[in-house]
């Protein structure tokens, strides 16, 4: 790890242990009365890992990930790499993160060599706004609590995360399946190492998204009781530049069975069209007090 490397960069550098097992080099960030470490950060070391095993020419198109149990930032994670196949165009790599001797999240990464474009074709961003229009998570903290986001950010965050309008509900709508909310990311940067753009989309994906199911039926973050990620997919389709602003257009088709489902698509402020990105998670109400 270069010295010149980004905030982002020198946070979730990893260690190579041997030819397919890495650690943290760092703790990775746990919120203030989480259940474990930010599954995000173990989503997008996963993808590192795997990325130091395949050959640079092939460049990720997608990921997909299940949380398993709950990670302690007070020990180091492991990464296993395992290679399913290596072919002429794609290659596939698993990944086991794994804790005190159990597996935390397990991943499965495709990677893909470039191809001509051929036919293509892109769903359109609704109306983007500004980032400069959006909230400041590190500023705004009493007017994000107003509309049901609890987030607790700090000066060493990587990130910076800011909802999309003053009311965090850039497209209300009655029918909780068309609300949208628009979340404008970036991590600090400059990012000098190119395939680290990939890894953070996979890291800002997990930020203020499975929450989406909850704001989207009008439940304030106090009402809800436990919300935690299950599963996790990012498709890649254009390239990133994750130091400059991109807006994470979020919806929920579909909540219920003390479960949300989220979608969400990346894109530039261009409204190019950067990555499609799944969740699905627990989402329990907070027992009533009698």
């Amino acid at each position: 790890m270069a010295s010149s490397d980004s905030r982002f960069e020198q946070g979730l550098a990893l260690e190579r242990l041997d030819a397919d097992l890495f650690r943290n080099v760092r703790p990775l960030y746990q919120g203030k009365d989480a259940r474990g470490i930010f599954g995000g950060a173990v989503v997008a070391q996963s993808l590192m890992a795997a990325m130091a095993t395949v050959d640079a020419r092939f460049a990720v198109h997608s990921l997909h990930s299940y949380f398993v149990r709950a990670g302690d930032n007070s020990v180091p994670v492991l990464y296993s790499v395992e290679d399913v196949r290596t072919g002429r165009s794609y290659c596939t790599r698993t990944v086991q993160a794994r804790q005190h001797g159990r597996c935390i999240l397990t991943v499965t990464v495709s990677f893909a060599a470039a191809e001509p474009a051929g036919i293509s074709h892109a769903v359109r961003p609704p109306a983007l706004g500004s980032p400069a229009d959006a909230l400041d998570l590190a500023a705004d903290q009493a007017a994000l609590a107003s509309v049901g986001v609890l987030l607790t950010r700090s000066e060493a965050s990587p990130s910076d995360s800011r909802p999309g309008e003053a009311r965090y509900r850039a497209l209300p709508s009655a029918d909780p399946a068309e609300h949208r909310d628009l979340v404008w990311m970036r991590v600090y940067g400059p990012i000098r190492d190119q395939r680290m753009n990939a890894v953070a989309v996979a890291y800002l994906s997990d930020q203020l998204f499975l929450g989406g199911s909850m704001r989207a039926n009008g439940v304030p973050a106090d009402k809800v009781g436990m919300m935690v990620s299950l599963d996790h997919s990012v498709y890649f389709h254009n390239p990133i530049h994750a130091d400059q602003w991109m807006c994470h257009v979020v919806a929920s088709p579909w909540t219920g069975h003390g479960r949300g489902f989220v979608q969400g698509h990346f894109y530039d402020a261009d409204g190019k069209l950067l990555a499609t990105t799944t969740q699905e998670g627990v989402l329990r109400m907070q027992k009533a007090k009698i």
